[in-house]
């Protein structure tokens, strides 16, 4: 019974790590292959034409706690990043900032940015607060601490021109989280998260892919956060990340049945397998 275990857990490791890997590859070719055939078959004139439609309207959301030496920088980089003005908001929402965080979002003249403020709650807190109230079709979520590069934004909202993408952060529908620094969402597909929810910008994401939608990666909208070279510090932001992750498997169960096909897959080959890896 030991030596079967152990030749699953050696079975489970390589597929992880490299049968997983070679299988999106493989998908990825044969995709890649049946589109040029169609393209072939239609000819040149007969290609799709991208939708020339008008720009959604987008919310830049971003939590705030105790964050007066970034938030005006971080305003000001968000009221530049190029996206029609009249089609772009900034929600700042406060989560009990007693710094004075929120006296210079209040001084800001822009009437774009908005200030949304309550007792402390914690992040998941100022989310379920926040996007709701949101007037933007595409939510962009993002920290206090990063700063958005200029085109960013439009490089993100474009994928949603596509009706089954729900988020964009990664690579096709393999991709299973976002990065809290900079993704989108498409608003009406965000449900209220739990109080509780440690790792917010994974389960977001999960959710809408167990929904039926697709979460792809946009490797062009770029963005720039300060590393913290304080590795205690760095040491609890990972296990609190680690945590988050097996916390989140209650919160899709959906994604754990071999009923959703190939989400599940990804989710098993390329979560819950290298979760249980030995590090």
């Amino acid at each position: 019974m030991a030596e079967v275990l152990f030749w699953c857990a050696a079975l489970f490791l390589v597929h992880t790590y490299f049968l997983y890997p070679v299988i999106l590859f493989a998908l990825d070719g044969v995709e890649q292959l049946l589109a040029n055939l169609r393209f072939m078959q239609r000819g040149r004139e007969l290609a799709p034409v991208r939708a020339q439609g008008a720009l959604p309207r987008v919310s830049l959301i971003v939590a705030a706690y105790n964050e007066a030496a970034c938030i005006a920088e971080k305003v000001k980089n968000s009221l530049a990043l190029d996206y029609p003005a009249d089609r772009f908001e900034v929600l700042i929402g406060s989560d009990g900032s007693t710094d004075g965080t929120n006296e210079i979002v209040r001084g800001v003249a822009d009437r774009r940015v908005r200030l949304s403020t309550a007792p402390r709650a914690g992040k998941t807190s100022v989310l379920n607060r926040c996007i709701p109230m949101a007037t933007g079709d595409v939510v962009v979520l993002s920290d206090a601490n990063t700063m958005i590069d200029p085109a960013a934004v439009q490089k993100l909202v474009r994928h949603f021109e596509d009706p089954e993408v729900g988020v964009v952060c990664g690579k096709r529908g393999a991709v299973m989280g976002a990065n809290g620094g900079l993704y989108a969402i498409r608003r009406t597909l965000f449900t209220a998260l739990p109080p509780s929810t440690i790792v917010d910008d994974f389960v977001i994401p999960l959710r809408i892919l167990e929904n039926g939608f697709k979460v792809v990666y946009e490797p062009e909208a770029l963005a720039h956060e300060e590393t913290t070279e304080d590795y205690g510090q760095e040491f609890g932001r990972r296990a609190r990340i680690a945590a988050g992750n097996f916390q989140s498997l209650g919160m899709v169960p959906g994604l754990l049945s071999p009923a959703a096909g190939f989400r599940a897959f990804a989710f098993w080959s390329h979560k819950l397998l290298r979760w249980c890896a030995p590090r």
